[in-house]
Parts: structure tokens; C-alpha cells; sequence
């Protein structure tokens, strides 16, 4: 039941962060992720995690570890989380 590009799982979502945060997660974790998905609910790894930290910090150019992933679980609040660390986003 994939989505097409801007399909449904983005539905009330006009964020361009958050929209590409879980594009980057759900290639990952090989799932349709919608934004409030939780990640930890589709199985994922610690070598996902780190691919998914790597993937971030080659687009937004920000640090985060695993824990950051544990605590912000949804690609919406990994969103929120580069965007408090960087001010990227934020109408700079």
C-alpha cells in the first residue's frame, strides 16, 4: 500500500523537513513511514539507527546518537529535534 510521491502518508503535513526526515527513514527501515509513525514500532535495528544517524548528518550536517533516536521516535520529532540543534528550518 505505498503512497505516491506527496501521497497520503503526508497528509497534514506541509513541513519540507519533516516530509524529507521521513522519506530518509522510511528508505531505512523499508516502510511507507508517515510522519507520527513510531520507528521502533517497525522493527528497527541499531545498524538501521546508525544509518539512519549517518543520513541525517549528511543532510542536515547535525550530530545525533542513538539515544536522540530512542527519545524522538517519529520522523516529525526527529524533525523537530535537527531543527532545535541547527535552526535549520526555523525562517532563518
Amino acid at each position: 500500500m505505498a503512497a505516491g510521491p506527496g501521497g497520503d502518508r503526508f497528509r497534514g503535513t506541509d513541513d519540507p523537513m519533516t516530509r524529507r526526515v521521513s522519506e530518509i527513514c522510511g528508505v531505512i527501515v523499508i516502510a511507507d513511514l508517515p510522519p507520527d509513525d513510531d520507528l521502533l514500532s517497525h522493527g528497527l535495528t541499531s545498524i538501521q539507527i546508525v544509518r539512519i544517524i549517518g543520513a541525517l548528518f549528511r543532510e542536515y550536517r547535525v550530530s545525533l546518537d542513538p539515544v536522540d533516536v530512542y527519545d524522538h521516535p517519529t520522523a516529525r520529532r526527529l524533525a523537530a529535534l535537527i531543527r532545535e540543534r541547527t535552526g535549520h528550518g526555523t525562517g532563518d
